[in-house]
């Protein structure tokens, strides 16, 4: 079995879409990492990063994920 462990922080320091790839793997993520980063660089405090988080809590209720949420 493999799962997807979708980390919130390097998918926007990626330049990935977060709908396209919640959308993609909605059914197979099993952990949510919760971190924030601006776009080619390393963490920072949330917020300040380009993590859209609340689009992303959004939009795993909607998908109906209740799976781990890890900092």
């Amino acid at each position: 079995m493999v799962t997807v462990n979708y980390d919130i922080g390097n998918s926007a320091a990626l330049g990935y879409y977060f709908e396209e790839k919640l959308s993609a793997y909605e059914n197979l993520i099993s952990v949510v990492l919760i971190k924030d980063r601006p776009f080619n660089e390393g963490s920072v405090e949330y917020g300040n990063g380009d993590a859209d988080l609340e689009g992303v809590f959004n939009k795993l209720r909607e998908v109906d994920f209740n799976g781990p949420l890890n900092m």
